[in-house]
């Protein structure tokens, strides 16, 4: 082996791996002491591959999703010496698993991700953006007739109608816009007025709003709209 003088300390530079080293002494006749064997020193100096496959099965990225749970998955880093110990999202650590829920609340949200091998060596971090959540519903703020009171009959088969709705979590960046409104369940897409026809009778006419991640408005209701056309 390597000799070092009289010191008592000496300084190896190992290649990865598994390495033993035995130690003796030597006086200055030649006499060695019996060794001394240091066994099982492990040495990796290089971080596991880079995770791939790192996405969202729950939420396509971009699209707002009413689901509060983000469900995340991942392909299986590997590392050819020590060995993946576990993986981190967002900093914290999940086990070695290949797949983790997480609930970030309404809003946009970056998922990130590194592997870390046994020695404590991170992966380069790989990252998952623009996944959005949604969970609070939109709100009908109106619905009114410039044609007909309710109450009162009327001898017009043809109803105009106008309508509004909100979303709180657009002005706040934590939810999606409205998308569509429904009059007595037909759809009228983003449109805030129209015209629609009715047979002779008392009707109650619903509006809903939904939002793009899905959510629907409780109803909001317009009552005894009489029609009468026949003389």
């Amino acid at each position: 082996g390597d000799s070092t003088g009289g010191a008592v300390s000496h300084l190896e530079t190992a290649e990865d791996g598994i390495h033993s080293y035995e130690l003796i002494a030597i006086d200055r006749a030649g006499n060695a002491s019996i060794s001394v064997a240091l066994s099982d020193i492990r040495v990796d100096t290089n971080p596991p591959s880079v995770v791939t496959g790192f996405t969202s099965s729950s939420h396509p990225e971009g699209v707002w999703t009413s689901d509060s749970d983000v469900i995340l998955s991942w392909n299986a880093s590997s590392d050819l010496t020590s060995g993946i110990d576990h993986y981190e999202v967002d900093g914290l650590d999940v086990g070695d698993v290949l797949t983790h829920t997480v609930q970030p609340g309404d809003g946009i949200h970056n998922f990130d991700i590194v592997a870390v091998d046994v020695a404590g060596l991170a992966s380069n971090l790989v990252l998952l953006a623009d996944i959005r959540v949604d969970t609070v519903a939109p709100s009908m703020d109106s619905l009114t007739s410039s044609t007909h009171v309710s109450g009162t009959w009327t001898s017009n088969g043809t109803v105009d109608l106008d309508w509004s709705g909100t979303d709180p979590g657009v002005g706040a960046g934590t939810g999606s816009d409205i998308v569509d409104f429904s009059i007595d369940g037909a759809s009228q897409g983003a449109g805030t007025s129209g015209s629609f026809g009715y047979a002779d009778g008392s009707h109650i006419i619903t509006a809903v709003a939904t939002d793009e991640a899905g959510n629907a408005s409780d109803p909001m209701i317009l009552t005894d709209i009489q029609i009468d056309t026949v003389a």
